[in-house]
């Protein structure tokens, strides 16, 4: 009876325990966001001619990188870190897509992203809202912050959120990753979704 009662006690303890899920058994050099409820479907017009989906890519680790065509160096500077990194996976490299999408949608039209996404990558898709209406629900469901500042001559550049995200073949965002982080290590984290079939 004694007996019984420990392996009852062992069941019931064993069945309260945290289970361990496969968010915790990744590891990632970026930030694990997994838990922080960002992201959410979306629908742009592409450099292509096209309109693209999130849900489009399901199957891919998705690179979203949030920048503009006018930006003088933070989002070149990103997209070549993005394009060595993919480059560098090999064949693998087809299992993921960079989504660029533009906070300047008043500039950056599909012709402008058309000239300027695949000098990075001929792979990358450009994404452009079609105005602030339409951009302002993305920004805010993968809390990017993107401000205009206007000059004297009326010209005027963008502040804005310089980190990026990986989002796992299910479509969820799993990693933030930093501006400037080498791409060995934006290589090495698309490399854990990859393998982590999610």
């Amino acid at each position: 009876m004694k007996h019984l009662i420990i392996l009852v006690l062992l069941i019931v303890i064993s069945a309260c325990s945290p289970q361990t899920s496969e968010s915790d058994k990744l590891h990632f050099l970026g930030s694990d966001v997994s838990e922080e409820h960002i992201g959410g479907p979306f629908e742009l017009p592409a450099h292509t001619g096209q309109t693209v989906k999130l849900s489009d890519f399901q199957g891919k680790v998705v690179v979203l990188v949030f920048g503009y065509a006018h930006c003088p160096d933070i989002c070149p500077t990103n997209l070549l870190d993005y394009s060595r990194a993919i480059e560098s996976l090999g064949d693998k490299s087809q299992e993921v897509q960079l989504l660029f999408i533009s906070v300047d949608p008043e500039r950056d039209t599909p012709k402008v992203l058309s000239d300027y996404t695949p000098i990075f990558n001929e792979h990358f898709i450009g994404l452009s809202a079609q105005n602030e209406t339409q951009l302002s629900p993305i920004l805010k469901a993968y809390k990017i912050m993107a401000q205009k500042h206007y000059t004297e001559e009326g010209n005027y550049s963008v502040d804005h959120s310089a980190g990026s995200y990986l989002i796992d073949r299910k479509g969820l965002v799993r990693v933030y990753e930093p501006h400037a982080v080498p791409f060995k290590q934006l290589a090495q984290d698309i490399e854990t979704l990859l393998k982590s079939g999610q």
